[in-house]
């Protein structure tokens, strides 16, 4: 699965660049280990910063997850005319021109490129969206919470996300470049935190020591599900595809196992009676209609046409794992969602890596600061004819802000966690050219 996704990942960057990046037949080709596609990140396991990371089989577990989105704006819908963008978007100037959702030209970033064909060429982008008053997945706290249903204490909240990756060799940094939050958030004050994890972290993204795969699911008759804190599991069931039956509607249900608001209400109930009284209810019904907070929307629909969502909130709910590949709607992908990220057999549950941390500060946006050695001035104006800055990350992997669990070798950095904390309002990063680099 792993081989396909790398050639869907190729189509991809080409496509998000129009078929062509400005590559001359001479030119070297870039065959560092690309991290941009929203397709390999997976919801992540709670990172050691956080003292119940080291509960098993504890809901508690996950009371800080925030919600999290990670994606890459389809630029054909958005960007350009065409059948299938909502009629509100293709006359709004104004939000195709945003910062935070327009399209982001490689000349921007690297002037000094031609310019192939006589027009400007884009480059792929990772968008990732933090909403640190609002419930993540399989967050079930029913005490620290508001009555309009937010979280209380949203800059003690994280939001994280995770892959497994190969580095080669000759990788020895980090490297992105990020669009000046504070002026594409409009909030100059803006403070919080992004950590980069790279080592061994733990695949157990709903912590109980058993390896979670929506595939398993009422698949087999003569495989019994185990009950697990946090829903139901089958184990030991090593196909990695859905087939094209009716039992994806069973299977493609998310982490916990459980197929329908229905049965989420019912496995924890203890949960709902405890908040129902506490909250709102309208934020109770909204609640109930998903309890465990983790359903999927692709970001095309008549009902967000219907209330005329903006691009940005068109992706808020394109990470949820229940429903994201369903026959019967557009999915983000064809593959089930399992721990097991990569496809070793097996759960890793150990935590032990090296932290990079990122303070995002205004103050801390300088070069030789924060890891930063580059800023460019992008000369694309917002419909207020407002610029922004790129600022670009060089992050060597053997200087890590700080270490987790022990020291680790280059050839046991198999997977990479990135998170943010610390943040007491939403936050949209959004990350070009992610890879790691000679």
């Amino acid at each position: 699965m792993k081989y396909i996704i790398e050639l869907l990942l190729v189509i991809f960057l080409f496509a998000c660049d129009n078929g062509n990046k400005g590559i001359k037949p001479n030119d070297p080709i870039d065959v560092t280990t690309q991290l941009v596609a929203d397709v390999y990140w997976s919801l992540s396991s709670t990172p050691a910063r956080f003292e119940e990371s080291n509960l098993l089989n504890d809901l508690t577990y996950g009371f800080n997850r925030s919600k999290i989105s990670f994606y890459n704006v389809e630029h054909h819908v958005f960007h350009q005319e065409n059948a299938t963008m909502p009629a509100h978007i293709a006359v709004d100037e104004e939000q195709r021109m945003h910062h935070l959702s327009r399209e982001i030209y490689e000349q921007e970033l690297y002037p000094e490129r031609e310019v192939a064909y006589g027009q400007p060429s884009t480059i792929a982008c990772l968008n990732i969206a933090f909403y640190p008053s609002e419930r993540g997945p399989y967050n079930y706290d029913s005490h620290n919470v508001n009555f309009n249903g937010t979280l209380k204490q949203p800059e003690q909240r994280w939001g994280g996300m995770m892959q497994s990756i190969k580095i080669k060799e000759n990788e020895r940094f980090i490297e992105f470049w990020m669009m000046e939050p504070f002026t594409s958030n409009e909030n100059a004050s803006m403070s919080g935190k992004m950590c980069i994890n790279l080592g061994l972290v733990s695949e157990d993204i709903l912590k109980d020591n058993l390896a979670s795969s929506e595939l398993a699911l009422y698949v087999e008759p003569n495989l019994s599900k185990v009950l697990s804190t946090w829903g139901y599991i089958v184990q030991n069931f090593n196909v990695s595809q859905f087939d094209d039956s009716n039992k994806r509607m069973k299977q493609d249900v998310g982490f916990d196992g459980l197929g329908n608001a229905e049965e989420e209400a019912s496995f924890f109930s203890d949960f709902t009676n405890a908040i129902e009284n506490k909250i709102s209810n309208d934020a109770f019904d909204k609640l109930k209609s998903d309890p465990s907070s983790d359903n999927y929307h692709y970001f095309l629909g008549n009902d967000y046409d219907q209330k005329e969502l903006s691009i940005v909130d068109r992706y808020k709910d394109y990470c949820g794992p229940d429903g994201n590949s369903f026959l019967y709607t557009t999915p983000k992908s064809n593959f089930p969602d399992k721990e097991d990220l990569n496809d070793d057999g097996q759960l890793s549950t150990e935590e032990r890596y090296n932290e990079f941390e990122i303070n995002i500060n205004a103050q801390q946006f300088e070069i030789d600061k924060n890891y930063i050695d580059d800023i460019v001035y992008s000369d694309v104006d917002d419909f207020y004819g407002r610029k922004v800055k790129f600022y670009h990350f060089r992050i060597p992997i053997d200087q890590p802000s700080s270490n987790v669990g022990g020291s680790v070798s280059k050839n046991e950095m198999k997977f990479i966690r990135l998170y943010l904390t610390g943040f007491n309002s939403s936050v949209i990063l959004r990350l070009v050219d992610l890879k790691l680099s000679e």
